[in-house]
């Protein structure tokens, strides 16, 4: 079901080039993280269940600066057995009109 994401929001994928073998339970993309909890809201609105992992992060930001924008930026979707190709399509489009309204406003 990842490549079924990934052929609507490539763009947006922390992982790229997935393989036929490759079957993880999220799909994690990278938003503007001004964005980021926006998108989260409006997805959980819409009966979609996205995670924000690490929102703190133990270690220092001027050592680890990499990994802290990563955290504010990382947002991830369902993407497991329980979901039909359908629901992919209808998450990915989701997230894309989300990402439109909020361009557009």
């Amino acid at each position: 079901y990842f490549n079924s994401l990934y052929i609507h929001l490539s763009h947006l994928a922390v992982i790229s080039n997935p393989n036929d073998q490759f079957c993880p339970f999220v799909f994690p993309i990278r938003l503007t993280a001004q964005y980021r909890h926006m998108i989260h809201q409006k997805l959980i609105t819409q009966g979609i269940f996205s995670a924000i992992h690490w929102p703190i992060l133990p270690s220092p930001s001027a050592q680890f600066s990499t990994e802290h924008q990563l955290a504010k930026e990382l947002l991830t979707l369902p993407c497991d057995q329980r979901y039909y190709k359908e629901d992919m399509t209808y998450i990915a489009h989701t997230v894309l009109n989300i990402i439109c309204e909020i361009c557009v406003n």
